[in-house]
């Protein structure tokens, strides 16, 4: 099978499998993203800490000294039913990322995906937290576009899609030709829909004042002169998502995700204040597993933060109890919220 042909029946699996679609582009492709990231942290220099280690990301072969392509799928997440009461609290990726859940079909075609590329006698590899840069290499494939919100869209899908790669051990290339116009010039939805104006310009988020990385990403307690404007996020953010315009129409909830609606019952801010570590290391951290057991105490941090942004009486019993935590930073959230809602009376 000659390599054009190979890289056909490669995406015809793909497809399939039930992917949105599928691209392949040599590695020398991703080489420019280390460029763009250095153009990013000249234009964020407070970013450096929560991206230096993307540098990897335009040299995977690096890792990997046999690896000649990336193969990029693309799947569609954007189809699922959202608990009503986790919208505008737990952003939707995170609510539908399989990648630890075996029994979600998302998973399970990944493995067979993996399976099929060994049966073609290539080599392959694949990391939980991606390989190279996602975005850019589907993008790179001619997938689809990336827009002012740095977000990269897909035809079907817009920007509610997961990227997977994998690297193989065969130059080949199959390049897509996405019909999918740039965001228009007059457009400043994403950047206006920004709580914390970390999308101060297109194409350049600031990820030192971005919801999603401020709520999983610390070590530490946001600072004060940030937490307000997080609102009742908890894990993740979709504003500037929501507000895009190229993304009306792109959802439809047409398919409950396994274990969700019974998961999200057990989640709501009362609960988690009230969790004890070992539940959520068990319950959340297989899921959401940005955060880590050793910081499963942002949870109880964030639900304070949020309860102090968004506060209802009954959150009151539930904020002043976590004054007294054996938790330096649950405690001093909780000392934040009680000062703010006292304030605001």
């Amino acid at each position: 099978m000659n390599n054009r042909n190979l890289a056909q029946t490669i995406k015809n699996k793909a497809l399939e499998l039930g992917f949105e679609d599928c691209g392949i582009i040599k590695i020398e492709a991703v080489h420019d993203y280390g460029n763009k990231l250095k153009e990013r942290l000249e234009q964020t220099p407070l970013s450096g800490p929560m991206l230096e280690y993307a540098y990897k990301y335009a040299a995977p072969e690096k890792g990997y000294d046999w690896a000649k392509s990336v193969v990029v799928c693309v799947t569609r997440y954007g189809k699922y039913q959202v608990p009503e009461h986790l919208q505008g609290m737990i952003g939707k990726y995170y609510l539908f990322d399989y990648k630890l859940q075996e029994y979600a079909q998302e998973c399970l075609k990944h493995h067979e995906f993996e399976k099929y590329l060994g049966e073609l006698g290539l080599k392959a590899a694949r990391e939980l937290n991606g390989i190279t840069a996602a975005r850019w290499a589907a993008y790179k494939a001619g997938l689809g576009v990336i827009r002012k919100n740095n977000f990269f869209y897909s035809e079907q899908g817009g920007s509610w899609v997961i990227i997977e790669t994998w690297l193989i051990d065969q130059a080949l290339e199959l390049i897509g030709s996405s019909s999918l116009a740039e965001c228009p010039d007059h457009c400043h939805q994403c950047i206006d829909a920004c709580p914390t104006a970390a999308l101060s310009q297109p194409y350049c988020t600031d990820m030192s004042r971005c919801i999603t990385r401020l709520t999983w990403g610390l070590r530490s307690l946001p600072d004060e002169t940030q937490r307000e404007n997080l609102g009742k996020w908890i894990y993740g953010c979709d504003a500037c998502q929501d507000a895009c315009p190229m993304n009306r129409g792109k959802w439809e909830e047409i398919e409950e995700f396994p274990g969700l609606a019974e998961l999200a019952e057990k989640i709501t801010l009362e609960k988690l204040v009230s969790m004890e570590p070992e539940t959520v290391a068990e319950m959340l951290t297989p899921r959401f597993w940005f955060i880590r057991r050793e910081t499963a105490w942002l949870w109880k941090a964030n639900a304070l933060r949020a309860m102090g942004n968004e506060y209802q009486p009954e959150f009151g019993p539930w904020i002043q109890s976590a004054c007294s935590s054996d938790n330096d930073n649950v405690r001093e959230m909780a000392e934040w919220a009680f000062s703010k809602i006292n304030m605001n009376k």
